[in-house]
């Protein structure tokens, strides 16, 4: 008799898989189940993209900006071409490198007649009212000009800045080349860069 009943069972077994997959099918179509978890990952994509984009925005809106300009005389706003002033804005950054480089371009060619690197690693603070100035020296002035005006050669400025936040983190580098306008006894921009 068990013999008997085994065989029956195994035979039953079958069919009452089936019936039970069949019965607890769900009736739901698969479009109501799957748009809540489609819509969560979209979600959650969007998240992941936002928070990157907060993150580098935050990162750009509060570091610290330094960029070198034109001197002129309060009083008289005249153009004084042997300074150079420097600002900073956002944040206090700590200076690592600042070059101030003057060439006499003959042509193509570039010879450096003047080259002022103060020391590096010192701090400044943003403040609307406060900049730092660099000169070069009325000696020194006088004869980069006697030797540039009486050849009738160009004289181009490179300003070098090389800073970070107070951290240390990433470096940042500015770069301004200028050309000297004996005329207007200015320098005019030539190229900007930074980052």
């Amino acid at each position: 008799m068990n013999e008997k009943m085994k065989k029956e069972n195994q035979k039953i077994q079958p069919m009452e898989t089936t019936k039970v997959i069949i019965e607890n099918w769900p009736k739901d179509p698969w479009i109501k189940t799957w748009i809540p978890i489609i819509i969560a990952l979209i979600s959650i994509i969007v998240s992941w993209v936002s928070l990157n984009y907060t993150k580098k925005e935050f990162i750009r809106n509060t570091r610290p900006h330094v960029w070198a300009i034109n001197a002129k005389d309060s009083n008289s706003s005249t153009n004084i071409p042997q300074q150079i002033v420097l600002r900073l804005s956002n944040s206090p950054a700590k200076i690592i490198n600042l070059k101030v480089l003057i060439f006499s371009v003959d042509g193509s060619l570039k010879n450096e007649i003047y080259k002022s690197n103060p020391e590096g690693n010192y701090l400044r603070f943003p403040d609307e009212k406060a900049n730092w100035q660099l000169t070069i020296s009325p000696v020194d002035w006088n004869k980069i000009l006697t030797t540039t005006i009486n050849h009738s050669i160009k004289l181009e400025r490179h300003i070098i800045i090389q800073y970070s936040s107070l951290d240390g983190g990433q470096l940042y580098n500015y770069k301004m080349v200028q050309e000297y306008v004996p005329n207007g006894n200015d320098w005019l921009d030539k190229d900007v860069q930074a980052n």
